[in-house]
């Protein structure tokens, strides 16, 4: 007894097991994974630079307050020289005091350079602290993503295995030469077999004849005399 129904059942099964195969191979998850992975790894770079530049200006900060101080250290010595009575001639008087004055021309200078350090250092602490904030949402978009698509492979590999041993049931219950002639019009057609409903073909969606009507009811294989498919009738 030939049983299209079967047959109809395996075709339906492969069309959803092509769709998984795909579904497996080509994900729009991965490629999303992939540019937050690519964001991330962009941002780290940069975050890496900032601290460094940051480390740096530290550095530049420390050398410009020992440079402040030692600065404050030579007008101290000079003004206890210049107060205390060790400089009595008027020449080396004016070159003390010419010497102050420039001695703290350069402190001022030094500790407006050292202004300016601190205000780049305290925006670079902002951008940090900002730029450490995307990267902990970007890391935690990427972890829930990942974890969603791990979720979606496993269901799609545990659904892929219930259609391969489904797929092998029911050939055991379907004629061999039927199943050759099945693969072999798969060949030219995608689905080879097609229900007929209410007189219309499933498959081209024409109207099957009468004679072809009362053939299904034989149980003979029959086709479509428009598209070719194999047609039966529940």
């Amino acid at each position: 007894m030939i049983n299209l129904q079967k047959l109809w059942d395996m075709q339906q099964l492969e069309a959803r097991q092509g769709k998984i195969e795909r579904m497996l191979k080509q994900n729009d998850i991965v490629l999303e994974l992939r540019r937050i992975k690519r964001n991330i790894e962009a941002g780290q770079r940069e975050f890496k630079s900032m601290k460094e530049r940051y480390r740096a200006l530290e550095r530049e900060i420390d050398q410009e307050d020992y440079q402040v101080g030692e600065l404050k250290k030579q007008i101290t010595e000079l003004n206890g020289k210049l107060f205390g009575g060790e400089m009595l001639n008027k020449k080396e008087i004016a070159g003390a005091e010419k010497r102050i004055a420039a001695l703290k021309r350069q402190v001022n200078e030094t500790e407006n350079a050292g202004i300016m350090l601190l205000e780049e250092q305290e925006i670079l602490k902002n951008k940090l602290l900002k730029l450490s904030e995307i990267l902990k949402e970007q890391r935690e978009e990427f972890y829930l993503l990942r974890e969603r698509y791990y979720q979606m492979q496993k269901k799609n590999q545990d659904e892929l295995s219930q259609i391969i041993q489904s797929k092998e049931k029911l050939s055991q219950g379907i004629d061999g030469e039927v199943m050759q002639l099945f693969y072999k019009m798969q060949e030219k057609l995608k689905k080879p077999v097609a229900k007929v409903e209410d007189g219309v073909c499933g498959g081209c969606h024409m109207t099957v004849t009468f004679d072809k009507l009362k053939e299904l009811k034989k149980n003979k294989i029959v086709k479509c005399d428009n598209c070719g498919r194999l047609i039966f009738k529940k």
